[in-house]
């Protein structure tokens, strides 16, 4: 009887996790330049901020009256936003090498070729990189 009732918990067990991973894989909806546009470049721009402005330093206030984005920008600021900047441009990579990514062309992103999937881990490892020294506020890193 406890065989059997292991064998049930441990098959609930693999099918559950089967079925979470399989319903957590969605297709890609934005053509490889909307998510260079909407990932890659508002992060990198936070990054090469860092590096010429103190992100420790406080944030200007915003002006009375401005827009939205404007006042709520200044919600998050500092270090973390150096941090969040890192990391989303190293989890990035697995947007970017999603199969089935199209250009914006139309044609098919090269997510299976070599050189891509180099360059995109060098991109992840970098990432990782800047946020450990965001850790640190070594803005020289």
């Amino acid at each position: 009887m406890r065989h059997l009732l292991l064998g049930l918990v441990l098959a609930g067990l693999t099918v559950t996790g089967a079925a979470a991973q399989t319903s957590l894989e969605t297709p890609p909806v934005g053509t490889m330049a909307q998510v260079m546009r909407g990932l890659y470049f508002p992060n990198s721009n936070i990054i090469f901020d860092a590096q010429m402005r103190d992100p420790g330093a406080p944030p200007e206030p915003a002006a009375e009256g401005d827009t939205v984005t404007a006042t709520f920008s200044g919600i998050y600021t500092g270090w973390p936003v150096v941090e969040n900047a890192a990391l989303l441009l190293a989890e990035g990579a697995s947007l970017i090498n999603k199969p089935g990514r199209l250009c914006e062309n139309g044609r098919m992103a090269p997510v299976g070729r070599y050189d891509w999937l180099r360059w995109s881990k060098e991109m992840a490892d970098v990432s990782w990189d800047i946020y450990q020294a965001a850790l640190a506020k070594d803005q020289e890193h």
